[in-house]
């Protein structure tokens, strides 16, 4: 089943919005569909950490008619909605967690005796659905959403999207749209700058900086982008935690030993790489085969002395530039480049058998393993199931390849990416219709080709850590860092050390940190359901692999979505219907 998250017009960041409008009354002419008067979203930027404020106001355009909305609303993989509110004529409620089961029971009853309440349920792959199945004539309803996450700034640059488009779905005009982002950083903020929408810089009295745009009657015709820029923090870790008084603490911990003073400790590790290339016939479209070909070349040219590399082109079969990845020299770069130059668009899609031939190459022992897996489409050719493909997958990767994905276009399975980078210690990244994948892909690459630190272990001596996120912690790369949360028990002063391969050794760094024994402040009340999200998502990854979930893990991912307010496959938002 292909992926819903590209089959939706987005209006807010990372977060598509379409609607649906269900006549609640009979009349001879059709009654007008919902109109989306206001979409505006808030970031709130303190160092790494965002939240984020999703501000949607829908109107009943009809003099007579009661209509219902839906909109179905995307979250970038990671952060969970921790907050819900419904504002009907000035009056605000706020959503309740609630079983999925009992969710729906209780909205079905209140919907049959007439009333109206307000769901928010987990569609799917990061997607979420409200809906409102009552609007009054010429009313207004307003959702919004909140959550809050930690940026990936890569060496300090850190890209904010929002507002993002879909040109198979019926684009509707906004009233009115807008962003702000504020910003406060322990740092100093550099080059911010859209290169999307005229952007003004505004002054707040309790910020460092804000940016903001707005238009009327906007129709989102391209996504929103973001950048801006930090100045790198020396190496050591820094922590934030937050502790209320009886009870265990919550900590975010974050290392960054791959800048700073020690930063020639650190040279980059020898890896072996294969470039997996989809060659189906979809590439020639918008010219993204000439594309692709530059940033395999870009990629090419990039590699470091020591590593070894191969090229996996894959359409209705599959082929090679050799039959193993080959050391870097002169002659084999001159030889994959001519190769690259010939790439051409023919057939079907074979995701399957690609990723099985890519992983069979891939079987040194004491050398970072990585793929880097380039798709604009869906499996058609071989096993389709993204379902499938993911268990194989995990069952051929035998030597710990990571996988890193780029989904070309709005047609690619992003379950499926998704899965494979999540599952394969990588990551995923998304290009639209009309980006560059070239530039997309050679700014990826100048940032994984050079990993200085990878099996990394982290210890916290005398102190009590449990449910640390992730179990395993990811490689590190130049310029980023490490963010690890768990629950501790105990206090004070304390030494993290890492431990890593590096410079083909194993050896340790050691930091002091302080673990407070009292943080009950609203700071940084946010570190708790980072860590339930961090700890949810990774059950629900245990769940997907089983053919049939085990109760024990059902029960415990309820039981902290309900706690922290998340939602899941199995909690919902709902509100009852008391406000209208």
């Amino acid at each position: 089943m292909s992926s819903i998250r590209r089959t939706l017009v987005i209006l807010t960041a990372a977060i598509p919005l379409v609607l649906a409008a269900s006549a609640q009354a009979c009349f001879m002419r059709a009654p007008l569909p919902v109109q989306v008067w206001m979409d505006h979203i808030n970031v709130d930027i303190v160092n790494d950490v965002a939240s984020k404020t999703y501000d949607c106001v829908f109107k009943n355009p009809n003099a007579q008619a009661v209509i219902g909305g839906e909109c179905y609303m995307e979250l970038e993989p990671g952060p969970f909605v921790e907050k819900m509110t419904v504002t009907v004529d000035g009056k605000t409620m706020e959503a309740e967690i609630l079983d999925v089961k009992k969710a729906n029971e209780v909205f079905q009853d209140i919907v049959r005796r007439g009333g109206s309440p307000a769901l928010l349920e987990y569609y799917g792959n990061q997607l979420i659905r409200t809906k409102v199945p009552r609007i009054n004539p010429g009313g207004t309803v307003r959702v919004k959403l909140t959550y809050t996450t930690v940026l990936k700034p890569q060496n300090g640059l850190v890209r904010l999207q929002m507002l993002n488009t879909n040109p198979k779905t019926l684009m509707q005009k906004l009233t009115s749209a807008g962003v702000t982002i504020n910003f406060k950083s322990d740092r100093p903020i550099q080059n911010i700058y859209s290169p999307t929408h005229p952007i003004k810089v505004v002054e707040k009295p309790e910020w460092d900086i804000s940016v903001e745009w707005s238009e009327k009657d906007y129709l989102p015709k391209q996504p929103f982008v973001l950048y801006f820029q930090s100045s790198p923090q020396e190496v050591g870790a820094s922590l934030i935690a937050h502790r209320e008084r009886g009870q265990d603490g919550h900590f975010m911990l974050m290392l960054s030993p791959s800048q700073g003073k020690d930063a020639d400790k650190f040279k980059p590790l020898e890896k072996d790489v294969v470039f997996c290339v989809d060659t189906s016939g979809s590439m020639i479209e918008a010219n993204k085969m000439e594309q692709a070909r530059a940033a395999l070349k870009y990629c090419l040219e990039q590699l470091r002395t020591g590593d070894r590399f191969n090229i996996v082109e894959f359409s209705t079969e599959t082929r090679s530039f050799r039959d193993k990845p080959v050391k870097l020299n002169d002659e084999n770069l001159k030889a994959a480049l001519e190769y690259t130059a010939n790439l051409h668009p023919r057939g079907g899609t074979a995701i399957h058998e690609a990723l099985k031939k890519s992983l069979d190459q891939l079987t040194s022992k004491d050398r970072l393993k990585m793929i880097v897996f380039a798709t604009d489409g869906l499996p058609t050719i071989g096993e389709r199931d993204p379902k499938n493909i993911l268990k194989d997958v995990e069952q051929w990767n035998r030597h710990d390849v990571r996988i890193f994905c780029f989904g070309e276009g709005i047609d690619v399975n992003t379950k499926l990416l998704d899965g494979l980078s999540l599952e394969q210690r990588g990551q995923s990244d998304y290009i639209l219709p009309e980006e560059d994948i070239s530039k997309i892909i050679s700014r990826f690459f100048d940032r994984v080709g050079t990993p200085v630190m990878s099996d990394i272990s982290i210890k916290i001596d005398g102190l009590m850590v449990r449910d640390v996120q992730p179990t395993t912690v990811s490689d590190l790369f130049q310029g980023e860092q490490i963010a690890v949360f768990g629950q501790y028990s105990g206090s004070g002063k304390k030494n993290v050390t890492i431990e890593g391969f590096w410079n083909g050794e194993k050896r340790k760094l050691t930091f002091e940190v302080e673990f407070p024994e009292r943080s009950d402040s609203e700071k940084h009340s946010f570190v708790p359901r980072l860590w339930a999200g961090q700890q949810v998502d990774f059950l629900l990854r245990e769940i997907r692999k089983q053919d049939k979930p085990e109760q024990e893990l059902v029960d415990e991912v309820v039981r902290l979505a309900k706690r922290y307010g998340i939602v899941t496959p199995y909690t919902t938002f709902l509100m009852g219907e008391d406000l209208f």
